[in-house]
């Protein structure tokens, strides 16, 4: 398990091959908890097609 903070990378969108548009999953633990990202990550700035 990595610890991250502001500004760190954490994976890059692509094409696995398995699905036919970019994918990312992102799962995010506190405390052994799943968060849901959305509460944590500003994603308002992301393009959607």
């Amino acid at each position: 398990m990595a610890k991250v903070k502001k500004g760190d990378l954490v994976g890059k969108v692509g094409n696995t091959g398995q699905f036919t548009d970019p994918y990312l999953h992102l799962e995010i633990k506190k405390d052994g908890e799943n968060v849901n990202p959305s509460d944590i990550i500003d994603f308002s700035s992301l393009s959607k097609k």
